[in-house]
């Protein structure tokens, strides 16, 4: 049986020649300056860590070459340093960013190897995927992490592959998958009513009231940055406000009638929905004289006017049920009070 001997050696000497060189035979620590020269199949390793046979002795020539032979053989065994790429085997997924977003992952790649390895180049096949660093080298036991950056730019799904090229000798690539799902920014998305804004008919002097709903169904703030009308007088009672996401603004919408006809146009409300900044919604309104009570037209010239106060005047205290409007039986301060509410009426038919 061959055995290894270490020159004045010590057991963690030898410990660490079996690890690293992955030795099976026996290890022994005997030798010295004074090897006895009659031991037989044995090999010293010398304090610069040559192997060699004893310097002296009297051994035989066909032992010499057995023994050499057989270091030979055993030192074959030995595998050369050599360097062995690690990476994770788990697909690279960057999940979902939003558009304009850059998003990140990180691999990390080991030296498990007994040389350096040499990171010769690290690209992939999905437009945009970048890296912060694709060349360098790991020595032995230790690792770089590498960090993947996705700057999307339009909503959709990516795919493809990670490859990284190496000086490892078994595995000169190693390739990744990798995926991103990439969606649409945040954004407001603006919702109004979409049927006609129509106040019906009004009477002069009144002041028409509708509203209208403004809703945020979007992902984003939205900015409501104006609401305006063609037809003339119409106002509201705010124009600009901010509405969160699935927030609500009413808006109420005045009308100060005065005078008779039919009026129609457009109310325009602008904001920051990207898809739609502006909308349109018509409006319609129809004015009319009041008619006055027939009753405060005493002189029945159909026009509650001037004539018909100096005559409900002359009537006031008295029970003439001509001129008690409210039908007290007297003509007092109510009868006075719905006169002139009439005064200055046209009286129907």
């Amino acid at each position: 049986m061959l055995g290894l001997d270490t020159w004045g050696g010590s057991q963690s000497q030898v410990d660490g020649f079996r690890r690293n060189g992955g030795i099976t035979f026996p290890m022994l620590l005997n030798a010295s300056s004074s090897a006895p020269a009659s031991y037989e199949n044995f090999v010293v390793v010398g304090p610069n860590g040559t192997v060699a046979l004893p310097a002296t002795g009297n051994l035989s020539a066909s032992s010499v070459t057995s023994v050499k032979n057989k270091v030979t053989e055993l030192l074959a065994q030995i595998p050369s340093p050599a360097p062995t790429i690690e990476v994770p085997q788990s697909p690279v997924d960057f999940g979902t960013i939003d558009a304009g977003q850059t998003g990140q992952q990180t691999i990390t790649i080991t030296n498990t190897g007994t040389a350096d390895l040499e990171i010769t180049g690290i690209e992939s096949d999905v437009p945009g995927l970048t890296f912060d660093t694709t060349m360098f080298t790991l020595e032995p036991n230790s690792s770089q992490t590498v960090t993947i950056m996705f700057p999307s730019s339009t909503a959709g799904e990516f795919s493809g592959n990670i490859t990284i090229s190496s000086n490892d000798p078994d595995r000169a690539t190693q390739t990744l998958s990798v995926s991103v799902i990439v969606q649409p920014p945040p954004a407001p998305t603006i919702e109004v009513p979409q049927s006609p804004v129509d106040f019906g008919t009004i009477d002069a002097g009144q002041t028409g009231e509708q509203t209208i709903t403004i809703t945020n169904t979007g992902t984003a703030d939205l900015e409501i940055t104006g609401i305006e009308s063609d037809v003339p007088g119409l106002t509201f009672d705010t124009t600009m406000f901010t509405l969160e996401p699935n927030g609500s603004q009413t808006v109420t919408i005045m009308f100060p009638s005065s005078t008779a006809g039919e009026f129609s146009g457009n109310i325009t409300i602008s904001s920051n929905d990207p898809n739609s900044a502006t909308q349109t919604l018509s409006v319609s309104i129809i004015v009319k004289v009041a008619s006055a009570n027939p009753r405060a037209d005493f002189d029945g010239d159909g026009v509650i006017g001037i004539t018909d106060f100096l005559l409900f005047v002359e009537a006031f205290g008295s029970t003439n049920s001509k001129f008690d409007i409210d039908g007290d039986g007297v003509v007092g301060i109510t009868d006075f009070l719905l006169f002139v509410e009439a005064f200055g009426k046209t009286v129907d038919g």
